[in-house]
């Protein structure tokens, strides 16, 4: 059994840590730096992840830590979101202008501040029903928001934050009987081009994934004993 789970998770390990240094590669490429990052075939490249870790939904959001670089970062995403009609053929709904989330009461609103932000950018699948997703700052869960804090100080390879029965903003819950759901937080690196140390680049977003826990426990088999 634990050999099982070994093998499911490295598996799905590897695909979604192959798909976070697709960021720091385009910005070698291209010369952009975080947060202003946006890879035109993001979908292309995550489906296939989706498909080897068997998660629902994955987004890049990238970490943004203080006021001026949000105003900045909220004018790009709104002149760069034409990534999804490009990659969709469709005509689509206009993103959110404003990095928001829902006060206790579960109500849209734009997010007070203050910093760190980690506004979710460009998701597969691409929400083509729903693009008021996008700008919805990850970061107002207070746990995320540590879990980014710790990020700074330590890199680990990938984090999950899990409760019985969650299921998350990536693909929530219709209200019917639906498998269990972790959240897993891939940290993106920056690239070389921007990290003045290229022996310990810093993390400049994450990959948040929406991973069912039956890809880590698929092919697992249960001895159940009498005693």
């Amino acid at each position: 059994m634990l050999d099982a789970v070994d093998r499911n998770t490295v598996r799905t390990h590897a695909a979604l840590s192959n798909l976070a240094q697709l960021f720091p590669s385009h910005a070698d490429s291209t010369e952009e730096i975080s947060p202003f990052l946006t890879v035109q075939d993001f979908d292309d490249f995550a489906a296939v992840s989706r498909e080897l870790s068997g998660a629902r939904a994955v987004s890049y959001c990238p970490f943004i830590w203080d006021e001026t670089s949000r105003t900045l970062w909220e004018g790009y995403s709104v002149a760069e979101q034409s990534w999804m009609e490009r990659r969709t053929g469709a005509v689509l709904e206009a993103i959110p202008a404003r990095i928001w989330l829902r006060d206790e009461n579960g109500v849209r609103m734009i997010d007070p501040g203050p910093a760190p932000y980690a506004p979710l950018w460009q998701m597969s699948p691409i929400p083509v029903a729903d693009t008021s997703m996008i700008n919805f700052n990850m970061a107002s869960d207070s746990r995320v928001e540590e879990w980014m804090t710790m990020q700074l100080e330590q890199n680990t390879s990938w984090s999950f934050l899990s409760q019985p029965d969650y299921h998350s903003i990536l693909a929530p819950s219709s209200g019917e009987s639906v498998e269990p759901t972790s959240l897993a937080w891939i940290p993106v690196l920056e690239s070389r081009f921007e990290t003045e140390n290229y022996e310990e680049p810093q993390v400049s977003g994450a990959l948040v994934v929406d991973l069912p826990w039956t890809a880590i426990l698929s092919n697992v088999s249960f001895t159940v004993g009498i005693i």
